[in-house]
C-alpha cells in the first residue's frame, strides 16, 4: 500500500499488513584540527572550501585519483575515495559541483568544522536528464569535505553516491544498492530479484533496469528521499525521481524504509517490492494519471499470481459493499492519503477496477489500457479503446464489487 505523494516525482508504499561516510560523526582523535587551521577566517575558509569543490569536481569528472586533496586530512581523503569509487560503480557521469556558501543555521564548532552548503549536478545514467540538487556537507576546519551532514533533511533528496561507501549488485532488470552496512541486504537481493522476474512477466516489452536502494536506517532513508522520518512513518518503500523532479526522463529509484520493511513477513515484503517495481518501471512517478490507475495497476501486478483469497485479499472493500453498498464513484485521489481512515478499502477498489477488466478484456488489454491512462492522454479516450468510459467503468465496477460481496457470503 502506498500514500499519495507529496511532492512531484514520489510514490510511496505504507506498510499495513503482517511489513556519509563511515566514521564521519566526529574527527578522529588523531585528526584534530591544529590551531592554525581552527583560526582561519571565515572568507578565507569559505575561499579554501570553494576551491577544494571545484578540484574535486575536475578530479570526479575525469575519473583521475585526487591530487586535489594534497594536504587533506585521512579522513577527507577517505571520503573523497569512497565517492570516487561510487561514482565509477554506479556510472555516473558529468558529475559537476559548486560550493555555495555556509549553512548559517549550522554555525562553526569550536574545533573550526563547519557545514557547507554544495549544489551538485549529475547524470544519473546514459540518456538520462542531468539532475540537480542542493545538499550540505561537513568540511573540516582546512576547508575539506569530510561527509554528509548531519542535518534535519531538507526538501532536497540527497545523491546516493555521496552517502557513504555502497555495496553494488547488479542482476537482471535491477540494480541494488546497499548504503553501508544493512544486515538484511542477501535477503532483500532475492526477493528484489523475484519481483523483478513478476514485473516483467507481467508486462509486454522490454523494460528499463530499477535501482533498489537499501538504506540501513530510516535516517539515512529520509535523507535519501529529502523528506523527515515523519513522513516515512508506517511507510515500507517510497518509488522516487533521483532528484525530486517530475522529469519524465529523470531516473527513478525505489528506496526501501529498514525499519519497516525489515519487519514484514517474505510474502509482505515480496508484495511491496513487486508493487514498487511496476511503479518504478512503468513510470507511475512521473504521470499525472490518478491514484486509482497508478495504485490500482501495481496491485494487480503485484498479486497476478498469488493465492490468497479473495475475502483477505479485499476484505474491507466487500465488508463496505456489505454494510451499505458499493461506492458511486471510483477512489479519489483524496482517499489514498495515508492518514485516511479508509486508505486500505481505497488500495483494494483500485485493484478491483482491474482485476474486473481483466477478467472481461484479458491481461493483455488490461496492460494497454493503463499505459494508455499512464501516458497523459484523455482517461475517456483512454477507456473508449475498449468502448468504456469513465461512467459505464465506475458501474460496472460497482456491479463487480456487489457480485463479489454476495459471493462472499
Amino acid at each position: 500500500m502506498r500514500k499519495p505523494p507529496t511532492r512531484p516525482g514520489v510514490v510511496a508504499t505504507v506498510a499495513l499488513i503482517a511489513l556519509v561516510c563511515t566514521g564521519c560523526d566526529a574527527p578522529p582523535a588523531s585528526e584534530t584540527p591544529t590551531m592554525a587551521a581552527t583560526a582561519l577566517g571565515n572568507a578565507k575558509r569559505d575561499a579554501r572550501a570553494s576551491e577544494v569543490v571545484a578540484k574535486l569536481n575536475d578530479s570526479w569528472t575525469a575519473g583521475a585519483p585526487d591530487e586535489s586533496l594534497t594536504g587533506a586530512s585521512q579522513q577527507a581523503r577517505l571520503w573523497a575515495s569512497t565517492v570516487r569509487r561510487n561514482l565509477k560503480a554506479l556510472g555516473v557521469e558529468n558529475v559537476w559541483l559548486r560550493f555555495v556558501g555556509r549553512s548559517a543555521p549550522s554555525g562553526q564548532s569550536p574545533e573550526g568544522w563547519f557545514v557547507g552548503e554544495v549544489e551538485v549536478r549529475w547524470t544519473p545514467e546514459d540518456g538520462a536528464d542531468p539532475s540537480r540538487v542542493i545538499v550540505s556537507l561537513r568540511f573540516d576546519a582546512a576547508g575539506f569535505p569530510v561527509g554528509e551532514a548531519d542535518t534535519t533533511p531538507t526538501a532536497e533528496p540527497f545523491p546516493v553516491w555521496l552517502s557513504g561507501r555502497l555495496q553494488v549488485v547488479h542482476e537482471r532488470g535491477v540494480t541494488l544498492i546497499g548504503v553501508r552496512h544493512n544486515p538484511d541486504f542477501d535477503k532483500v537481493r532475492l526477493i528484489t530479484v523475484r519481483a523483478a522476474r513478476d514485473v516483467r512477466a507481467a508486462l509486454p516489452r522490454r523494460q528499463p533496469v530499477v535501482t533498489v536502494v537499501v538504506p540501513p536506517n530510516a535516517e539515512t532513508a529520509s535523507r535519501l528521499l529529502g523528506s523527515t522520518r515523519h513522513d516515512l512513518a508506517g511507510i515500507a518503500a517510497v518509488t522516487a525521481t533521483v532528484d525530486g523532479s517530475d522529469h519524465r526522463y529523470t531516473p527513478v529509484h525505489v528506496v526501501l524504509n529498514a525499519p519497516i520493511f525489515d519487519a514484514l513477513g517474505r510474502r509482505a515484503a515480496q508484495f511491496v517490492l513487486t508493487h514498487e517495481l511496476t511503479h518504478a518501471t512503468t513510470g507511475a512517478t512521473t504521470s499525472s494519471m490518478p491514484l486509482w490507475a497508478a495504485e490500482g495497476f501495481a496491485d494487480y501486478v503485484a498479486l497476478h499470481d498469488s493465492r490468497l483469497p479473495l475475502d483477505v485479499a479485499v476484505g474491507q472493500a466487500l465488508s463496505r459493499v456489505g454494510r451499505s453498498g458499493a461506492l458511486r464513484a471510483l477512489p479519489s485521489d483524496s482517499d489514498f492519503a495515508a492518514q485516511g481512515s479508509g486508505l486500505g478499502r481505497a488500495y483494494e477498489e483500485a485493484w478491483l477496477v482491474f482485476r474486473m477488466l481483466a477478467d472481461r478484456y484479458g491481461h493483455a488489454a488490461t496492460v494497454k489500457l493503463y499505459l494508455r491512462i499512464r501516458d497523459g492522454g484523455s482517461l475517456h479516450r483512454a477507456l473508449g479503446v475498449l468502448g468504456l468510459n469513465v461512467t459505464s467503468l465506475t458501474a460496472a465496477w460497482r456491479d463487480y464489487l456487489e457480485y463479489l460481496a454476495a459471493a462472499s457470503n
